[in-house]
């Protein structure tokens, strides 16, 4: 079984976009070493991130990122465990830069769990390939 933790937060005001590339550097190489991985997206102000692993190890990381002050109003909303593979298996930590707006739409109307299915499946138009090129 896996563990999975979905989280959505805010930009601070006094962060850098650009803070966004150091984060998901840093995520890579901690998360292939804690055996965690997932997907994090932002659209230039909002983050949602869905991690998965060990729950022991996810719940860790979940703690420091709640602690990073690059971003507010930290609020996890889906945790549990998955009977079935990873959702993101195959990326330390896949990122998504949301231009479209498709994804902030979703965000009002479906819950987590919903959202990590569309993507999973490929139903919303989010570039992981070009963003993971960082």
């Amino acid at each position: 079984m896996i563990f999975e933790l979905i989280y959505r937060s805010v930009m601070s005001t006094d962060a850098s976009p650009s803070c966004v590339a150091d984060i998901v550097r840093a995520s890579r190489g901690y998360n292939q070493q804690h055996g965690i991985t997932g997907l994090l997206v932002f659209d230039g102000e909002k983050f949602w991130q869905l991690l998965e692993g060990d729950c022991d190890a996810v719940v860790a990381l979940t703690n420091r990122i709640e602690r990073d002050t690059r971003h507010r109003d930290f609020h996890i909303t889906h945790q549990g465990f998955r009977d079935s593979r990873r959702r993101f298996g195959n990326w330390s930590m896949a990122y998504a830069l949301d231009t479209s707006g498709e994804f902030a739409q979703a965000w009002d109307r479906s819950t987590d769990p919903e959202l990590a299915s569309l993507i999973e499946q490929g139903a919303m138009k989010l570039d992981i390939d070009k963003a993971l090129e960082l």
